[in-house]
């Protein structure tokens, strides 16, 4: 007998619990892990139609749990080079937004689409569309 009064109790208890948190049920595994965080392989690097990845050993982006990103590479002939800076993940939109630079003072921010584990960037400069797409690795 005391033993079925514990396993109700128990079992009271949880009901309980979960009727005083309704919004737990509605909360994702991937809202509590983002995962966004980590390192991504850069696969295409396209300034017009001239191909650029192929002059380097490897361009990574690695997005940090701090909302700071390093943008890293190795040119084939030259010295390991990295950038800094911030970032800010959109769950609604789908979106990455860098921010290099001081953000107040000709910092340069700007938002692109993040799906799948991808990362796209592109943007016009003197005409020709930079292209840049970033894949997890």
């Amino acid at each position: 007998m005391k033993r079925n009064v514990l396993k109700s109790s128990i079992f009271s208890g949880l009901l309980a619990l979960l009727f005083c948190f309704p919004q737990i049920k509605d909360t994702l595994l991937t809202d509590i892990t983002k995962p966004y965080l980590g390192e991504y392989q850069c696969e295409t690097a396209l300034y017009g139609e001239q191909d650029y990845l192929d002059g380097f050993s490897y361009i990574r982006l690695e997005l940090k749990g701090d909302d700071t990103f390093i943008l890293y590479g190795k040119p084939k002939d030259g010295e390991k080079w990295e950038r800094r800076g911030r970032y800010q993940y959109d769950k609604e939109k789908q979106t990455i937004t860098l921010c290099i630079g001081d953000n107040g003072n000709g910092g340069i921010t700007r938002s692109f689409p993040f799906q799948d584990g991808t990362l796209h960037i592109y943007f016009p400069v003197h005409g020709k569309l930079i292209n840049v797409t970033f894949k997890r690795r």
